[in-house]
């Protein structure tokens, strides 16, 4: 029998499948190279624990070293830590857009078809998605939730308390005598005010959250203030036959 003389063996690491291939440079007694090849198996268990950060609690839905979607995430995940984007009042819905499309596109279902659990988490963190993708399009939605990563209150939660700003009120009690009094043919057109104006209070709000000096009851006024007008908006554009 021919003497073989083992030079190098080489294990290539797990991948997407649970195989791997042991190879093997083994020299004869003539001088010549043979390259054996062993084919190894491992179980789920052994893939699923080989990968540590995959345990690491943060707020991406995927290991950063292995690129498998994980088990769980941090329970203090904010809608801006979900979608992977800076906690500010000033996101164009453009960055929210893009963020959202490569989050989905990574949690399709043909993905992550290959086991029940896989495909549940898929399907779960792509309601989280969905949800931090319509928070923050919505400007109210997305001042309340920023108020409330910054503060850790919700400020307009039901049953917190509001300011109660005599000049604040006055302008929503005009405004809505104002919506009450409008005629059809003319709902166009005060629905283009209002739209201008909710526009203003964006840019108001956007600049105080920027600013640092701003505080939490300034912040608060024009939240709430931009609530009745976004409301006005919609019960105007439904009085409005076509838009």
């Amino acid at each position: 029998m021919m003497k073989m003389t083992t030079m190098r063996c080489l294990l290539q690491p797990f991948h997407r499948s649970l195989s791997r291939t042991l190879l093997c440079l083994t020299l004869d007694a003539a001088g010549r190279r043979h390259i054996t090849t062993f084919t190894t198996t491992a179980t789920k268990d052994s893939e699923e624990t080989s990968c540590l950060d995959c345990s690491t609690a943060t707020c991406s839905f995927f290991c950063p070293t292995c690129n498998n979607i994980k088990k769980t995430i941090s329970k203090n995940c904010s809608h801006f830590d979900i979608l992977g984007l800076p906690t500010k009042y000033d996101l164009s819905n453009e960055d929210i857009d893009i963020a959202y499309k490569k989050l989905q596109k990574r949690l399709h279902p043909d993905l992550h078809h290959q086991s029940p659990d896989t495909s549940s988490l898929a399907a779960s963190y792509s309601t989280k998605v969905n949800m931090a993708c319509d928070v923050l399009t919505d400007p109210v939605l997305r001042g309340q939730h920023l108020m409330l990563v910054n503060y850790g209150v919700d400020p307009l939660k039901e049953g917190t308390p509001s300011l109660e700003d005599p000049e604040l009120l006055m302008f929503v009690m005009e405004a809505r005598q104002e919506i009450e009094d409008v005629e059809t043919e003319n709902a166009e057109t005060l629905h283009q005010h209002h739209r201008k104006m909710m526009n203003e209070v964006v840019k108001d709000l956007t600049l105080q959250f920027n600013n640092g000096k701003s505080s939490m009851d300034d912040q608060l006024k024009t939240l709430i203030k931009l609530q009745y007008v976004s409301k006005m908006v919609d019960e105007i554009q439904h009085r409005t036959p076509v838009m």
